[in-house]
């Protein structure tokens, strides 16, 4: 099982998510889409009148509950962004928030799993599970996005998926001197690589213990083992 990510970077690029779901027709791994609040909970926070930071993990620091609806917001319409781009390519996909029928769930502010299976079976009959970071926070009393590293590595273990980072450009890996892909790399050499848009997500994610591969959308699609760069911490 793979988790492949979507990360901010490459779901501000509309042709990007169009590229995975015209990849994602063809063979695949067993594999779910993950993504959070992309590009959109900017403009509709700064629409309002919000000018809130980022935390280091990713989520936005807000205050208020308008804040975080303008959020779940974004989260949903980026949701049925990637569904709409996958049912353009007739991909069988499903979309999912990420409290839906307990998959995950935020306890003592710690992202837990609950029930996988049916996850995992929707992913046994080749349908596309796209999967957000938006959880029920009971210390907030509403939905509310929760970092990608967190729901990465609950998913990741509770699944025995290996997660799944896509790099800038074209290389289905890291590139050595010859051009060839490197089969792995250690994460410390990850800190300032100009080719990876999350550095110190994958180097967190990996320090979990979990498997970490660094690929493109064409070595990550088109075949049932993908091609990529692993991680060793």
């Amino acid at each position: 099982m793979y988790l492949f990510y979507l990360d901010l970077h490459h779901l501000q690029d509309l042709l990007f998510v169009q590229q995975v779901a015209r990849a994602a027709g063809g063979d695949r791994p067993p594999c779910l889409l993950v993504h959070g609040s992309g590009d959109q909970a900017e403009r509709l926070l700064e629409g309002h009148g919000y000018f809130p930071t980022r935390h280091p993990d990713g989520r936005w620091l807000v205050e208020t509950a308008e804040e975080r609806q303008f959020i779940e917001q974004a989260v949903r319409a980026t949701n049925r962004q990637v569904i709409q781009a996958l049912n353009d390519q007739v991909v069988p996909s499903v979309g999912i928030q990420g409290g839906d029928r307990s998959l995950l769930r935020v306890e003592e502010g710690q992202v837990r799993t609950g029930r996988v299976g049916w996850v995992e079976a929707l992913v046994s009959q080749r349908v596309l599970p796209v999967v957000s970071t938006l959880v029920p926070d009971p210390a907030v009393g509403q939905a509310a996005e929760q970092s990608a590293e967190a729901v990465l590595v609950a998913l990741a273990k509770a699944l025995d998926a290996t997660v799944a980072f896509c790099l800038k450009g074209s290389a289905a890996g890291l590139l050595d001197e010859a051009r060839q892909v490197r089969p792995t790399v250690s994460a410390a050499e990850l800190v300032q690589e100009p080719s990876l848009p999350v550095p110190d997500v994958v180097q967190r994610v990996a320090a979990q213990g979990l498997p970490v591969l660094l690929t493109s959308v064409d070595g990550f699609f088109g075949q049932i083992v993908p091609e990529g760069t692993l991680v060793k911490t």
